[in-house]
Formats: C-alpha cells, sequence, structure tokens
C-alpha cells in the first residue's frame, strides 16, 4: 500500500534570491609613481601596490629618489591614506618600440601618361621579388577590365604573393606584407615578352624608386607610455614620476592624461622660463587635468630638482587625502603645510604674480610660514578638479549599481526614473555633507527643467535634478530601454583664500 507524503511547499514555498553584484567605486586617493629607479630586488610584476613607506624603501633603497618621494607622500598629515589610498610604484620598461619597423615598398613614377596603355594589355607581363625571394612570373594579366588606376592596382594585388599594391597619387605602390630590414619589392623585366609590364611603356620599372623596410626603434618607455600601459593594468588617480623629463616628454604626457578625465598628472618645473611664451607651462596651461608646480630653491639644480619631487609628491598625498564619506571634509590646497618639503624662498612676488597669470602653484614663505599657494589651472582649482572626478564617478557608479543589483527590473515609468533620481540625490546629498556642494544663487543664464524649481532647489540645497518627461521621449529610445536624460545643476561651495578689509577710525 502506497505512503504519499505531501511535501511543504504545496502549502508554502520560500525562494531566496541574492543580489546582484555591483561595481565598487573608483579608488580614488592613489597615485601611480613612475620611476626610474633600479628596484633592489627584480619585481614579481610590472609594479607594487603599498600602503606605507617602508614597503617602498625596502623594495628601491632607502636613498633613491622613489622612497625619498615615497616618504614625502606618507609623511603628509592627513594623506591619502585618509581616503583609503595606495601607491603603486612602477619602473619605466627599458626596451619599448618608439618606431615600429617598416614594410619595403618600391613605388613607380607618375603613370597618369601611361593609363591608356595600361588599359588596353589583354596579355602582360611581370616579374616580382618579394623580400628577396624566389621571383614571381606573373604572366597573361589582363588590365582590359580596369576602369582606372584603381582597377589596375587591384589585378595586380590579386596576382602578387606576399605583397599589396596600391594606387597613390598616379602611381602604383608595391608593399611588401612583413616588415624589417629584409622587406623588399623589386620588379624585373620579363624576356621575351610582348606585353612587358616592367617596360618605359608601361610601368617604367627602371626609374621606380625602391625603400627597403626598416628596424623598430627601441628605446626607454616614454612617461606617456608608461602611463598608457598601466592604466589598462590599475586604475590610479594621480601621477607622478621620479624621471627628470625633457619638455617634449612632458607635454605628450600632458596631452595623454587631458583625456582621461578621472587622472591628474603632477609637473614640476624649476626656472620661470617655463611660464612665458614657448615654455613648457605656458604650453600647456589649458590643460586642466596636469598639476603645474613651480619649485625654484636649492644649492644646485640637482638640489633643485631633487625638491621639486618632493613638492609634486607631498602636494598630491595632501590633495587627494579627501574623504568624500565624511563631513566638512573637502579641502582647497592653497595655505596648507607639506611635512618635510623645504620652503621655496625664491618665489618672490613677481614671480607669484607671473604663476597666477600662468596657472602655476607654489610653496613660498608668507611672513615666513612655508604654505602652498594654489591657483586656476585649465579654468579649474585642484579641489574643483579633484571634487569633479569624485561626483562624476560616484554618480556613475552608484547609477550602474542600481541598475546592476535590482533583482527584477526598473520599469521605465515616471516611478522608475524617480527611483534613479532618488540614488543621484543620495550622491548629491553626501556632497553637501562633505563640504563640494553648498546653497547659493545661480548666476549663469543656463538653467532646465522648471525654471522656480530649479532657483529654489539651487538656492535651498545647492542642487537640482530634472528628467525630460517620458511623454517627450523619443519612440526609438523608449524601444532602446533608454532612460529619459538626466540634467543635475551643482553649485560648488567654493572656498575664501584672501580678504579685503576696511576699518573706519573717528578720533
Amino acid at each position: 500500500m502506497a505512503n504519499y507524503q505531501i511535501p511543504l511547499t504545496y502549502v508554502v514555498n520560500v525562494s531566496t534570491v541574492s543580489a546582484g553584484q555591483g561595481l565598487e567605486p573608483l579608488q580614488l586617493g592613489t597615485i601611480l609613481l613612475l620611476t626610474d629607479d633600479e628596484p633592489v630586488n627584480a619585481l614579481s610584476g610590472d609594479y607594487i601596490l603599498s600602503r606605507t613607506a617602508s614597503t617602498i624603501m625596502n623594495a628601491f633603497g632607502t636613498e633613491s629618489t622613489t622612497a625619498k618621494m615615497a616618504n614625502a607622500i606618507f609623511s603628509q598629515t592627513p594623506n591619502i591614506l585618509n581616503a583609503g589610498g595606495y601607491v603603486v610604484v612602477a619602473p619605466y620598461k627599458e626596451d619599448v618600440i618608439q618606431t615600429p619597423a617598416t614594410s619595403g615598398t618600391l613605388t613607380t613614377v607618375d603613370l597618369s601618361e601611361k593609363l591608356t596603355a595600361l588599359l588596353a594589355v589583354t596579355a602582360g607581363d611581370l616579374t616580382v621579388t618579394v623580400d628577396g625571394g624566389t621571383p614571381q612570373a606573373l604572366t597573361n594579366i589582363n588590365l582590359t577590365q580596369a576602369q582606372d588606376l584603381n582597377g589596375i592596382a587591384a589585378v595586380l594585388d590579386e596576382a602578387i604573393e606576399g605583397a599589396t599594391v596600391t594606387a597613390v597619387n598616379d602611381a602604383l605602390v608595391f608593399t611588401s606584407e612583413t616588415t624589417g630590414t629584409t622587406s623588399s619589392v623589386a620588379i624585373s623585366e620579363t624576356v621575351s615578352s610582348v606585353s612587358d609590364l616592367y617596360g618605359s611603356d608601361y610601368l617604367n620599372g627602371a626609374s621606380a624608386i625602391a625603400a627597403p623596410g626598416q628596424a623598430a626603434v627601441l628605446g626607454p618607455e616614454t612617461t606617456a607610455q608608461a602611463i598608457a600601459r598601466l592604466s589598462q593594468q590599475i586604475y590610479t588617480e594621480g601621477i607622478l614620476t621620479t624621471r627628470t623629463i625633457s619638455d617634449l616628454e612632458a607635454i605628450d604626457a600632458s596631452n595623454l592624461v587631458e583625456g582621461m578625465p578621472n587622472n591628474i598628472l603632477f609637473l614640476t618645473d624649476i626656472s620661470t622660463s617655463t611660464l612665458v611664451s614657448g615654455g613648457l607651462f605656458n604650453t600647456i596651461q589649458n590643460n586642466k587635468n596636469t598639476r603645474k608646480l613651480l619649485y625654484l630653491t636649492g644649492g644646485s639644480s640637482d638640489d633643485i630638482r631633487a625638491n621639486a619631487k618632493l613638492f609634486a609628491a607631498a602636494f598630491a598625498s595632501r590633495g587627494l587625502s579627501v574623504n568624500y564619506g565624511g563631513s566638512n571634509s573637502t579641502i582647497t590646497m592653497t595655505y596648507k603645510d607639506l611635512a618635510g618639503v623645504p620652503v621655496d624662498t625664491n618665489i618672490s612676488e613677481t614671480i607669484l604674480a607671473q604663476c597666477e597669470a600662468i596657472g602655476a602653484d607654489v610653496y613660498c614663505s608668507i611672513e615666513g610660514l612655508a604654505k602652498v599657494i594654489s591657483f586656476k589651472q585649465g579654468g579649474l582649482y585642484f579641489d574643483q578638479l579633484a571634487n569633479q572626478i569624485w561626483l562624476r564617478t560616484t554618480v556613475q557608479t552608484t547609477v550602474a549599481n542600481l541598475l546592476f543589483t535590482t533583482r527584477t527590473k526598473i520599469p521605465q515609468t515616471t516611478q522608475g526614473v524617480n527611483t534613479i533620481v532618488n540614488a543621484i540625490n543620495a550622491v548629491l546629498n553626501q556632497g553637501v555633507i562633505n563640504g563640494m556642494i553648498a546653497a547659493g544663487e545661480w548666476n549663469s543664464p543656463d538653467t532646465f527643467g522648471v525654471y522656480a524649481d530649479f532657483m529654489r532647489n539651487i538656492r535651498t540645497q545647492g542642487y537640482y535634478v530634472y528628467f525630460t518627461p517620458l511623454a517627450e521621449q523619443s519612440q526609438a529610445d523608449r524601444e532602446a530601454r533608454k532612460c529619459p536624460v538626466i540634467s543635475i545643476a551643482v553649485k560648488e561651495a567654493g572656498a575664501i583664500e584672501s580678504a579685503n578689509i576696511i576699518i573706519y577710525l573717528e578720533a
């Protein structure tokens, strides 16, 4: 006789659903320190990551520039550890391709006057030798179906092995498919041929110019190359180098970082000539993601450069020390102290005015006090640049994680969009708490959304979030399941860095 048991799930069914995996926010307050110093022992990878100066000192030696800059980073109070940061030390590569290897080529003379004759060839012959190998005897080449020189190039390209043929400026260019010093292309006459394409009536091969391939040129990795390489392996916010780099190398690195909106390059110079036309800082003055640091004091040029590198390391650590999860934690770099950096007593009022005009920060003496004076560079003060990186990346990650971790879906409704807006509002409210954002007056004529709501929100909380009504969304965007455009206005809290005071007296 059967003995059935009805499962409890018939009455109550319970299942568990785990939250989807989200992204970790970008690790701000981190520094990439590129170095030319040799490590004491070979590194196990392309870089080491450390939260202490001692680890870096042990790896590169206490007297190395790397160790001294690392010590300057971790000596600041507070420093990048306050932001949960770390230092990534990465040696430059030694043998990096500076100029790629090239292919051997052969270029004919201008064939515009030979085109009619070429297009009439029904059974042409040509001997081609690629990379010094066995000559290829091309026979019965029919060019009558070609319409122009591009068509002739296509016919020859199909017939030749190991090389390509293209039409360039009324000439044919034969290019080997290999590179290096053994790469070459040659053409020669075909004996006893009636329609020898090598001849003067056709390709005029005797006047063609052959150029052998060249080997790749190797050299030390440039700063731009190193930044590009490491950016594919690990994210860091700030970028420093131990190397004394040329203006050209510095410009290349600065221009590269300008296209990396979440990175800041710290560059130093030790001459006021950098501030005038043709100087480094003058040339890159509009690059907002590069902080230009001028330092002039030391017993010799080597001493000045060493001090300048300490200045850059200390400045980067102090500036990137902000914990954005804190209250009133954002800072301005002006008037900050830097531990372990000699004050630059060669900064005069005249030089300071030049620095302000071009956008270069200094560590000077104000009535005997060593203080950073930081100016607007590329339209932004340093704290604005760093704060905007935090705000932009945090909003991006927060909204992405909302989409990634929602167990069902965010509906394409007003309620659904408000779910995203609420997540953005939480980030903006933290911006108010940490001191980046503050209520104020909106002075720009550019507004969006409901004007009255815009102005009221800016005046009361310092930010305004608006999304295009769903009814106005295009059908194509709706079918693509896109959120309506969300616009955000933010009033920065700014900072007071100077004051004018008038005292009226009466006897």
